[in-house]
């Protein structure tokens, strides 16, 4: 049985790694801002509530998340694999 795909999933993914991958037209944008080190029940919310908000206002979704996670600098010996 297959289940239905949750609000926030997309057929394309476009990653950016720095600020001047961003393409210029890139357009309005709803965004968030986090970890997002394990796509559990809030991350979907958060997630489905921005793509909600995107194509409500013809704009693209956009999460923003660190690499590496701000714990590996922060506290080295308490980061995620």
């Amino acid at each position: 049985m297959l289940r239905p795909r949750p609000a926030w999933h997309d057929d394309t993914v476009l990653r950016w790694d720095d600020l001047p991958d961003v393409p210029a037209d890139v357009g309005p944008c709803v965004v968030t801002l986090g970890n997002f080190d394990g796509v559990h029940a809030g991350h979907r919310a958060v997630l489905g509530r921005v793509v909600e908000l995107a194509r409500a206002n013809g704009a693209t979704a956009v999460a923003v998340t660190f690499d590496p996670h701000p714990l590996a600098v922060l506290h080295p010996n308490r980061a995620p694999e």
